[in-house]
């Protein structure tokens, strides 16, 4: 899956006798590429830091509710959810990046049903199926900002 994967936790109160535990440490490919750094719309891949600063992530913002910082500009913006420009651009994903769905097309109707923020539960069948195969249903309280700022971005040209 090159670098596309999330880190899940399990926690237990079972006994561990053996840790297993690593130093945190980059992918040998990653040594002389600067592709994610240089394709991070936020700077949150900065040079003296291995790990993303999730505080300037754009993927941070995407996925939780209240106003954007003002330091976003609004080129930044290109996605409903998440952000994936590092993960996009990175080499490792090369034959990954265009194994992907769709077009999946959403119609005014939809449309403004994602914008007016209803609940996923009240959604007619087809846009609910939609919205489960983009994910969208796991991020309801962001997906009307983030859809109205995609809008905007679009109106402004960009």
């Amino acid at each position: 899956m090159g670098s596309f994967f999330s880190f899940v936790a399990y926690f237990s109160d079972i006994p561990c006798d053996n840790d297993d535990w690593v130093e945190i440490r980059q992918a040998d490919v990653c040594t002389h590429c600067r592709i994610c750094f240089n394709n991070c719309p936020t700077g949150a891949i900065r040079e003296d830091r291995f790990l993303i600063d999730n505080e300037r992530c754009l993927s941070y913002f995407n996925e939780n509710a209240g106003e954007f910082p003002e330091w976003i500009p609004l080129s930044a913006h290109h996605c409903l959810y998440d952000c994936l420009k590092c993960q996009i651009n990175c080499p490792m994903n090369k034959e990954y990046v265009n194994n992907v769905i769709g077009p999946i097309r959403f119609s005014e109707d939809e449309t403004d049903r994602l914008l007016s923020g209803s609940p996923f539960d009240t959604y007619p069948p087809d846009l609910k199926q939609k919205s489960k195969k983009l994910g969208l249903h796991q991020w309801p309280a962001g997906i009307p900002r983030n859809l109205s700022i995609l809008l905007a971005r679009t109106s402004a040209g960009l």
